[in-house]
């Protein structure tokens, strides 16, 4: 069992405050605690791994491993910047807002275990070098006015 080294620094000084040190003796772990006028810091350190999460009146603020991943929360956003991100749900997901974003560098899937649905109250486009769409049963495409275009067009 390895013994700890405990302190706590007290210090009047507005950038420093109160500060609290829990380390091994080796070195190797650490966690602090740093309490100031204008946020509170908690750092955990083992090894090269490290978190240090910075809080004030109105941001909180997420690192993991020296900024490789970081979660960062102000009273206007939330920003989120990984290496890879998952998110699940037992229920629903939803998104919504002004405008809704999402952009790829590689392949982009939505999948529906039943119904997919996609609606624009205006305008609906999908564009692609290669465009299809396909209904294994039924395929309709309607309008009051329906245009199919092209060098080539094959019907049947």
């Amino acid at each position: 069992m390895s013994t700890l080294i405990c302190t706590i620094e007290l210090d009047k000084q507005e950038e420093q405050g109160i500060t609290i040190h829990v380390k091994s003796k080796n070195g190797d772990d650490e966690h602090k605690i740093q309490l100031n006028k204008e946020q509170i810091i908690l750092t955990s350190r083992n090894g090269s791994n490290s978190t240090v999460t910075t809080q004030t009146a109105n941001s909180i603020k997420l690192e993991v491993d020296g900024g490789k991943s970081v979660f960062h929360m102000d009273q206007d956003k939330i920003d989120i910047n990984c290496k890879d991100f998952k998110l699940n749900a037992s229920g629903d997901i939803r998104l919504s807002g002004q405008a809704i974003e999402a952009n790829s560098s590689g392949d982009t899937k939505i999948a529906a275990g039943q119904n997919f649905t996609a609606t624009g109250e205006i305008q609906a486009t999908m564009s692609g070098n290669i465009a299809t769409v396909e209904g294994k049963s039924i395929a309709n495409v309607k309008g009051n006015i329906a245009n199919v275009k092209g060098s080539l067009v094959k019907l049947g």
